[in-house]
């Protein structure tokens, strides 16, 4: 299941990271007091780094990856630090969560708000587990204020790989902040790839308006029909002879 809500913080929390621990940022922010979220009531202000790479304990940071802080208005939902992923190239950010345990439901998800650009943008969520990798993409309208943004999904060992990604459709840059993994114990049984997101084959059927379900018996009716009607042929050729 992926989607786009808030966590409801019932589960048992396996990690988190708001960025207070990353390397600060050399010298004077060359953005002071920056808005964004810039249509929401209450936009947050920002200090801004875009001439360093975010450096954080465990993230590997790439393109366009800055460290901003929090200056005014609105609270950044943890802490006073995010990361700004620029759209051109686009900023992203990646690392390995160890300490699952195979079997059990997870949840990873972000809060993401809007830069100080008036343009709509997305954010992407990419979780690699094991064989399966889900990719999820968030859209945000221009100037919106901050949402929430999850993946779900069972263990197929005890690390998984999350990767946060700007996008370059638009000027306008996500921020991220407050990422946390959170664990549902076991309520899905054995491990699965994202149980309800459609296999590659059923999304392409789904695609051309066919059922796939209907789709497999329909050819089945065919490829019996025809069977049928090649011992028929037979048949009448050895009555010619």
């Amino acid at each position: 299941m992926f989607g786009i809500s808030a966590a409801d913080g019932t589960e048992t929390p396996v990690f988190t990271e708001s960025f207070e621990s990353c390397t600060e940022p050399t010298g004077d922010p060359a953005y002071d007091n920056l808005q964004t979220a810039i249509h929401a009531a209450d936009p947050i202000y920002v200090d801004l780094w875009p001439s360093e790479l975010v450096d954080c304990p465990g993230w590997t940071a790439a393109g366009q990856a800055w460290m901003v802080e929090y200056s005014s208005g609105a609270s950044f939902p943890d802490g006073t630090h995010a990361v700004w992923l620029n759209e051109s190239p686009s900023g992203s950010i990646t690392r390995d969560i160890s300490g699952l345990t195979a079997g059990h439901d997870y949840r990873v998800s972000v809060e993401t708000w809007t830069d100080d650009q008036d343009a709509s943008t997305s954010s992407a969520l990419n979780v690699t587990n094991g064989s399966d990798v889900a990719n999820l993409s968030i859209d945000l309208v221009a100037g919106e204020g901050i949402q929430s943004l999850y993946e779900d999904f069972s263990a197929f060992g005890d690390t998984v790989t999350i990767e946060l990604v700007g996008s370059a459709s638009t000027t306008a840059s996500p921020l991220i902040d407050n990422i946390r993994i959170t664990d549902a114990g076991i309520t899905g049984g054995s491990p699965s790839p994202s149980r309800d997101k459609p296999s590659k084959t059923k999304s392409l059927l789904a695609s051309t308006g066919v059922d796939s379900i209907g789709f497999a018996a329909f050819a089945g009716i065919l490829l019996v029909s025809g069977f049928g009607m090649m011992l028929l042929r037979r048949r009448g050729h050895g009555r010619q002879r």
